[in-house]
């Protein structure tokens, strides 16, 4: 299959996918190229894999900040709606793993082996009583579960997964599914999952019928589509979400005992005006020294060697006062010697090549005040680049426990700094 792969100049630059008839367009955020050559030595599989990485994290963001995800489909008579590309992700991915849902039935036979329903045993089958007149039972009802691949709930679950797969199957795999012989019907469905999840108790199940309730409430009818759009023109928010997984680690604090905050005195009364939020702090302890980075996630197209392209006076002030917040309370955090580790850096997408470290930041150089003190090192911000497209593997790979670079690359590339 061919992409045409469309790297973001700008911040507000729609970053995902679109697929109109049949033509793929593959939007990358800031820092992310892949190049015709690139796509010639990658696999099938790994194209997908990394387009299905790039999916997933902007939905996964979008679930934290509601209504920043372009995700719609028309249809060839100009018919416009939604489309619920979380459900969609979730329907894909379980069908990989369990296939085909189909609803158990539980009997009951009599047998000697296998699972005693007592209940059911004592109400149907007369016992021998012994000469004490125990009873002495040699034949029992058995539990067993009988599968009805008829059944209509497994017609509407393959009628989800044929629909998911003609609209954006191919983030996954090659597979296309049949199309089911059951008549699309929007309110029988409805009806009938809703009384599914009635009647069931088991979470996998639940989860299941939920999403794919999501989607049936999504389609309107069977035409055939013309376009699909999914993605963000606030990639910016993506990229804040992954650098604080990646390197967030505030230990026994809440990152809001970090926040900087005003207050307004007006004779008896104070309110506060307000907080300053960083976007990532990461403490950690190194040869009993206690150290802070202050990250700030910065999604900006950086051209080298031009500062007018890296954060202004605005975003660097800031870096500053949550630098002075953290020192004035650097013995809540035990930070030790905080005039020498309280370390604050800017964080931007960057497209390394082959022959670099991927997985180490590259330096670009630092903004201070030259009217100002800076005699303590917070007041120095450093500006580091990640590569972006090692940055959204990784992530998607596993996010709770993923450190792309972890505090013993961190402290390497910052040596001299620190």
């Amino acid at each position: 299959m061919i992409y045409d792969f469309i790297t973001a100049k700008k911040g507000d630059d729609f970053v995902g996918f679109k697929v109109n008839n049949e033509k793929i367009e593959i939007h990358l955020p800031i820092g992310y190229e892949i190049s015709s050559e690139q796509q010639s030595q990658l696999s099938d599989t790994e194209l997908r894999k990394k387009i299905s990485n790039l999916v997933s994290v902007i939905v996964e963001t979008k679930r934290k900040r509601e209504g920043e995800l372009k995700s719609f489909i028309v249809t060839k008579s100009g018919k416009s709606y939604d489309f619920p590309v979380s459900a969609c992700v979730f329907l894909i991915r379980d069908f990989f793993k369990n296939g085909y849902y189909t609803k158990k039935e539980t009997v009951f036979s009599k047998d000697n082996s296998g699972k005693i329903h007592w209940e059911k045993t004592i109400k149907s089958i007369r016992p021998n009583l012994t000469k004490k007149n125990s009873p002495v039972y040699f034949d029992f009802c058995i539990r067993k579960s009988s599968v009805n691949d008829r059944e209509l709930i497994t017609e509407i679950h393959k009628y989800c997964i044929w629909h998911v797969f003609s609209v954006i199957g191919f983030l996954f795999s090659s597979y296309k599914p049949e199309k089911p012989h059951i008549h699309y019907n929007k309110k029988v469905f409805i009806k009938i999952l809703n009384a599914n999840m009635k009647q069931s108790f088991a979470q996998k199940e639940t989860m299941l019928f939920q999403n794919m309730l999501a989607l049936i409430e999504n389609v309107d009818d069977e035409k055939s589509i013309s376009s699909v759009t999914v993605g963000t023109t606030n990639f910016e928010h993506v990229w804040e979400r992954m650098i604080d997984v990646a390197y967030g680690n505030t230990g026994e604090f809440k990152k809001e005992d970090f926040f900087p905050f005003a207050e307004w005195h007006i004779g008896n009364r104070n309110n506060i005006a307000g907080n300053l939020y960083p976007d990532t702090i990461s403490l950690y302890s190194h040869n009993n020294i206690k150290k802070c980075f202050i990250i700030d996630a910065k999604y900006y197209g950086y051209k080298n060697g031009d500062g007018n392209t890296l954060p202004s006076m605005e975003s660097i002030a800031k870096q500053r006062h949550y630098g002075e917040y953290i020192y004035k309370n650097s013995d809540k955090f035990e930070i030790t010697e905080p005039e020498k580790n309280i370390l604050n850096v800017f964080l931007i997408p960057y497209n390394l090549t082959s022959c670099e470290n991927l997985k180490v930041p590259k330096y670009i150089g630092f903004a201070d005040e030259p009217w100002n003190d800076n005699s303590k090192n917070y007041q120095t911000i450093h500006c580091m680049a990640i590569d972006c497209k090692t940055l959204i593997d990784n992530y998607s790979n596993d996010k709770e426990r993923i450190v792309l670079l972890d505090q013993e690359v961190t402290k390497q590339t910052c040596k001299e700094l620190l």
